[in-house]
């Protein structure tokens, strides 16, 4: 019964134009016949004087796929489209951004439109992740599964959690309100001397957080630029109120030095 099973592998092997051994990675090379012990299984297209070595030590390795200098990849198929999991060997295999050596998973054909990572987990506590990361820093982008996102930590407490500098063109805020109510008929605005009363009482402009607020608890952008509208705003009514005060001094004197005349 081994004979014949050793011998419809060798057919499918030979049928596909391919090198195809069977073996374990302790093997001899006098079992690579032996699929009892099933080890590593190696995959290499009949390239002219390269075959790949299946007696040499791949540790863990179950299946691998080895097509020397070309591409190489690994397909998934049915009717309603496929994933593939390929490695370039020249610029824009697989990929039109692609160079030599790198990685592509890709999805296409067929009616389908979306690549799903899934945990399976329902508990929505954030204990579950799925992690992208390098040899230095194993959590470069953490997605968990409570759909909180972190770049440069794993331990993410908002929605995204970003430990660095975020580069942008644009940033969109929404907000809930504005500080146009400034200049509403009714804004009691507040005078100068109770501004500079509550600088030296509080060290910090009213309504605006205070140095160790801000160091603690940060601040929240959309909100900061409505409070620091607010008090442009406040500004410029009193430097309206100053000008009309000016002009009325000038005024003022210049009817002053007609009467001397």
């Amino acid at each position: 019964m081994k004979k014949i099973v050793t011998l419809l592998v060798m057919l499918v092997a030979f049928s596909l134009n391919a090198q195809t051994y069977f073996t374990t990675t302790s093997s001899s090379s006098g079992s690579n016949a032996d699929i009892t012990h099933l080890g590593t299984l190696m995959i290499g297209k009949n390239n002219p004087g390269y075959i790949p070595n299946p007696w040499m030590s791949y540790n863990s390795l179950l299946l691998g796929l080895d097509n020397q200098d070309k591409d190489v990849a690994f397909q998934m198929k049915n009717d309603y489209g496929f994933l593939m999991i390929g490695v370039a060997s020249v610029a824009g295999s697989h990929s039109p951004i692609s160079k030599p050596g790198d990685a592509i998973l890709y999805r296409a054909g067929g009616v389908g439109k979306n690549m799903i990572f899934k945990i399976n987990n329902s508990a929505n506590d954030g204990n579950h992740a799925i992690i992208f990361g390098d040899n230095l820093n194993t959590r470069t982008l953490s997605i968990l599964n409570n759909g909180k996102v972190g770049i440069g930590t794993g331990t993410p407490d908002t929605e995204l959690a970003v430990n660095g500098t975020i580069h942008s063109r644009k940033v969109l805020v929404d907000l809930e309100g504005w500080s146009d109510f400034v200049f509403e008929y009714n804004y009691k605005l507040p005078t100068l001397k109770e501004v500079e009363e509550y600088i030296k009482d509080k060290g910090h402009l009213q309504g605006i957080p205070s140095k160790e607020e801000a160091l603690e608890n940060g601040i929240e952008l959309g909100e900061m630029s409505a409070k620091l509208l607010q008090k442009i705003e406040e500004l410029t009514l009193y430097a309206i109120e100053q000008q009309k005060l000016i002009e009325k001094l000038q005024k003022d004197l210049k009817d002053l030095q007609e009467k001397s005349k």
